[in-house]
């Protein structure tokens, strides 16, 4: 059927991550609906694994999750077997352990890598035991605990005070790729709840054993196991830091070096050095970045950076008003918006209330972004630190110094690092590097390039809203492009687009729209459904922005009072959330019955930290309404990844203990949560596919868009082509 023998239409699209529903609405000669000429619905399988159910209840994962995580442990598991093969091949060839036997030596070739793992396994236990009939009687003379357990320990805390032989030694060296401590390649950004958590828990692992080590009046890590008993008390399962083991390292070197001269080189300890503690460098995801809205091609400014930091500062304040007492509005004076600026861009965000102090403005005064739920502005949160770090300094630095200052400190990958490049480069005191280097820079990226933030800062800086500058220097954004006769394939339209649920969604959509195209031709309109959400009755809406001021006042009230207690100056989301937690369990641990400290509980050395009640890993519901707090062993040691039931259902008087808690707690749907026995049981929903729908319907317009020259496009009485 020929388009030109239909009248104008608008296409109604319901996008969704299973299901795209369409209608085409005619229109008269005024342009008003009068007819619906058809409509239909797609469902496809989405670009996810699982069931509609599990998209909805956010179960689902990516269908490369699986075969990348197999691929990654395939890579950890080789790459740890070759830095034990290398180590013990170098320690043979230096006569530190004993040699292959000699089939492997001069028999033939092709010998199975698994072969060969087996014959140094096998040359291990025949050295232990002949280093068990020697060790064991010391190790008994010396009341040491488990003997049969810690003989590598207790030769690595041997090595520290007499000489080793060879093989001794070799063993001792050995031992130490077995598990050679936690070590962090990446100076921390901001964190999820689930980064946040595990952090913690390290540090806490961490901090916990080396209080126990300096307590025990141990030399080094080898030294502290060889007298606990691992009958008792685990070794294994402890977290250890990866300085643990490179101090230990050095002084076993330093101390067997003068009774092994010819053996012990220079040369020799930095080899073995680099197959102990060598760590590879996190790869570059620099290809990830998305492509800036204005410059095609163009790569997405960090939002730490300089120039995105004041971008976003003048955005706010160029679009700020007054609301005065008789509801008229006005924008910020000449004096007052400078006085603003300087604020804003040295003492970082800044609260309604404080901006209504600074600038003498009466308390009856609002500000129009208030209408929208803001509480305050962003200020220049990366030059606040820098200021913080510098005084005085940065001021005098020029414009190229402070941009490296920021680069160097952006992109470090530790704090010993940055510490070291503060002193040497921009000399810093040790305080001052510290205070530098402990400083978090803001995580993510502004939608727009470096190229594209040095023009238009110009004009915002003279007092430009950003839509202003931004239609003059470039025009009208989505429009003026070259209009398309059908919908091309996604990846050309949206190359930066990462989400598999939304790229099938809308290679789905492509499908659809290309053959109302083919049919009925271009719409006069194209309107896009948005998220569910939206779509509240107003008194509804209205309950939901009430609840929602009322939970933001809580929250400013607890970091505050986080503040108050602790010197913790600007408090985390995770931090106020454990606040809200302790409130909510009444400073007891639902679990465990023992009381939760305040203060401490935000210190690094905390005993407590959220849990999940059902597991993340099973049930993927990352609310509060998921969330407790629970001591770090018991969550780590008996809870583990399982639901409240499962790990402690079996003993009848310790679950009602723990139901006694929860049913006391300031939020009673949450004993719910303890009491699921059964997946089916679970009848919660995560947000995850509003996101993904929200995310949908501003791509859909802009990749919409396309076959009109633009998404921004008008029709004749000014409307765009593409609404969300």
């Amino acid at each position: 059927m020929s388009s030109s023998s239909h009248p104008p239409f608008i296409l109604g699209i319901d996008l969704g991550s299973a299901s795209i529903g369409w209608a085409l609405i005619g229109l008269d000669q005024a342009d008003s609906p009068h007819s619906l000429l058809s409509t239909g619905v797609r469902i496809f399988e989405p670009g996810v694994s699982g069931t509609d159910l599990d998209i909805r209840q956010g179960k689902d994962e990516s269908k490369a999750v699986k075969r990348r995580q197999a691929r990654l442990q395939r890579r950890q598991i080789r790459r740890r077997a070759a830095r034990r093969r290398d180590l013990f091949e170098l320690l043979q060839r230096n006569h530190l352990l004993p040699p292959s036997p000699e089939r492997l030596r001069t028999g033939s070739p092709h010998f199975t890598n698994a072969q060969k793992s087996v014959a140094r396994h096998e040359i291990l236990l025949d050295l232990d035991a002949d280093l068990h009939t020697k060790w064991k009687p010391l190790m008994e003379a010396a009341r040491l605990p488990a003997a049969d357990h810690v003989l590598p320990y207790f030769l690595r805390a041997s090595a520290l005070s007499q000489p080793l032989q060879p093989f001794e030694l070799g063993r001792a060296l050995y031992h130490l790729i077995q598990r050679r401590g936690f070590k962090s390649n990446r100076r921390e950004t901001s964190k999820s709840t689930e980064q946040e958590k595990e952090k913690s828990e390290v540090k806490a692992g961490i901090d916990e054993l080396s209080r126990s080590l300096n307590q025990s009046g141990a030399q080094t890590l080898g030294q502290f196991f060889s007298q606990t008993n691992p009958l008792t008390k685990p070794i294994r399962r402890r977290w250890t830091a990866r300085s643990m083991f490179e101090s230990e390292f050095e002084a076993i070197w330093t101390a067997q070096a003068p009774h092994h001269p010819g053996t012990l080189t220079p040369n020799l300890q930095k080899e073995v050095a680099k197959l102990l503690f060598y760590q590879r460098p996190i790869a570059a995801q620099s290809h990830l970045i998305g492509e800036c809205e204005l410059e095609p091609g163009r790569k997405r400014a960090p939002l730490a950076c300089l120039d995105a930091q004041r971008f976003r500062l003048l955005q706010k304040v160029n679009d700020l008003k007054l609301i005065l007492p008789d509801y008229s509005e006005r924008r910020l004076t000449a004096e007052e918006r400078t006085r603003l600026l300087a604020e804003l861009d040295t003492k970082g965000d800044l609260t309604f209330p404080d901006i209504r102090k600074r600038l003498g403005l009466p308390k009856d005064v609002w500000f129009n972004l208030q209408r929208g739920g803001e509480k305050k502005l962003p200020g220049n949160r990366t030059k606040s630190k820098m200021l913080a770090a510098f005084d005085d300094r940065w001021n005098a630095l020029s414009r190229e110094q402070q941009q490296q200052i920021v680069e160097d400190w952006r992109t470090a990958k530790t704090e010993e690092w940055l510490v070291r490049r503060g002193a040497t480069r921009w000399g810093l005191d040790d305080q001052h590097s510290r205070l530098w280097a402990q400083a978090s820079p803001e995580e993510g990226y502004s939608r727009l390039s470096r190229r594209a933030l040095a023009k238009l800062l110009p004009m915002m800086e003279e007092g430009f809203p950003f839509k202003e500058a931004e239609k003059e220097i470039y025009g009208v954004h989505f429009s003026g492009g070259h209009a398309l006769p059908s919908l091309p394939p996604v990846h050309k339209s949206l190359p930066a687009l990462r989400n598999p649920a939304v790229e099938r969604a809308l290679t789905e959509l492509r499908k659809v729209v290309n053959a109302i195209l083919r049919v009925y031709g271009k719409p006069h309109e194209i309107h896009i459904e948005l998220a569910r959400d939206l779509k509240r009755p107003r008194k509804e809406r209205k309950e939901l922005w009430k609840s929602f001021r009322e939970r933001q006042g809580n929250r400013e009230r607890l970091a505050a009072e986080i503040t108050k207690k602790t010197g913790l100056q600007q408090p985390t989301r995770t931090d106020i959330e454990k606040a809200l937690l302790w409130e909510e369990c009444g400073g007891i641990c639902p679990y465990t019955g023992k009381s939760i400290d305040f203060a401490n509980l935000f210190s690094d050395s905390a005993h407590f930290d959220i849990e999940h009640i059902l597991p993340l890993s099973r049930y993927p519901d990352d609310s509060f309404a998921n969330k407790t707090l629970c001591h770090l062993d018991e969550n780590r040691n008996v809870k583990r990844g399982r639901t409240p039931w499962e790990a402690y259902g079996a003993d009848p008087a310790r679950w009602e203990e723990i139901l006694g808690r929860v049913r006391r707690f300031s939020n009673s749907a949450k004993l719910r949560r303890f009491q699921v026995k059964s997946k089916e049981e679970l009848d919660e929903f995560s947000s995850r596919q509003l996101n993904d729908t929200r995310y949908s319907s501003k791509l859909a317009a802009q990749y919409l868009g396309v076959i009109y020259g633009g998404r921004d496009v008008p029709t004749s009485d000014g409307k765009n082509r593409c609404a969300i």
